[in-house]
């Protein structure tokens, strides 16, 4: 019988939320949405950061002004009220999920595991992570870097991507700091690690096995039994999540200037490592 519980799945941005999203969707579960716009709600910086209306709204309702709160976003963050992170992780039930890009704190790790709610954590390889960042930006006039990107040159965007970006209004995280402010999540024995590469599958350079026993991890971790994986694995590459782009393992080779690699893996070495990229 299933006990299905709700799931936060934290991440990068840019290391494979949509491809764990796209699984828990095709195996019946819905994500968490805004009540008042029924649009797809997130526990990332992007909610207050970006230049839409609603998002200048959210700044001044969501903001933790006189009471504690929680930095959320790896990339930019911003401090969000504790009640709306607090609320929107509570009012998940049953099969629902919630995606967010946040950094390991005690407390919201141990409100998700005193709520019967499930934390799974996405890493992909950081070099493939800054690939996909930059055409990401360049293709969206919204994203808080994107002017920015626009006045430099391609290879400068690879750089500014891996080393971040620190100009009066503009504040955007090194690829370092990132990777750190994931890591307690990454290594807690009660967050479900997935690894990016291994859920991809063949058809995005990966491996059908490691794909498999990816999705049997995932459905054990939430309580979810199901009779096959090859169902769920047949659906998952693909159409389906709107920024779930190439999706192939090692494209980062071909995207990313030599010189660039090189400087990324000597910043992120360590990183690499204990991740097993290398």
């Amino acid at each position: 019988m299933n006990k299905s519980m709700p799931v936060l799945i934290n991440s990068l941005p840019k290391s494979g939320t949509n491809l764990v999203a796209k699984c828990l969707d095709i195996i019946g579960y819905s994500p968490v949405t805004e009540s008042t716009t029924n649009k797809i709600f997130s526990l990332s910086s992007s909610a207050v950061l970006q230049k839409s209306i609603a998002a200048k709204l959210r700044r001044v309702l969501w903001g933790a002004r006189l009471q504690q709160g929680y930095l959320v976003g790896l990339d930019s963050p911003v401090e969000m009220s504790r009640k709306v992170v607090q609320n929107r992780l509570l009012s998940m039930s049953g099969t629902t999920y919630c995606t967010g890009h946040l950094g390991y704190t005690d407390d919201i790790l141990n409100l998700c595991l005193d709520n019967g709610i499930r934390p799974i954590v996405v890493i992909r390889d950081p070099r493939a992570v800054i690939a996909s960042l930059v055409p990401f930006v360049m293709r969206r006039e919204r994203h808080i870097l994107y002017k920015y990107y626009t006045s430099i040159a391609e290879e400068d965007r690879y750089r500014a991507a891996l080393k971040g970006v620190h100009r009066l209004n503009l504040n955007y995280q090194s690829m370092s700091v990132r990777c750190n402010a994931i890591q307690g999540w990454v290594f807690h024995e009660d967050v479900l690690l997935v690894k990016f590469e291994d859920l991809i599958g063949s058809k995005g350079g990966g491996n059908d096995s490691d794909q498999i026993k990816t999705i049997s991890d995932i459905c054990a971790h939430i309580g979810i039994t199901l009779d096959s994986f090859d169902s769920v694995a047949d659906k998952l590459f693909g159409e389906g999540k709107h920024t779930f782009r190439k999706g192939r393992i090692d494209s980062w080779k071909s995207e990313i200037p030599p010189r660039v690699i090189e400087e990324i893996e000597s910043d992120l070495s360590d990183t690499l490592l204990a991740w097993g990229y290398r």
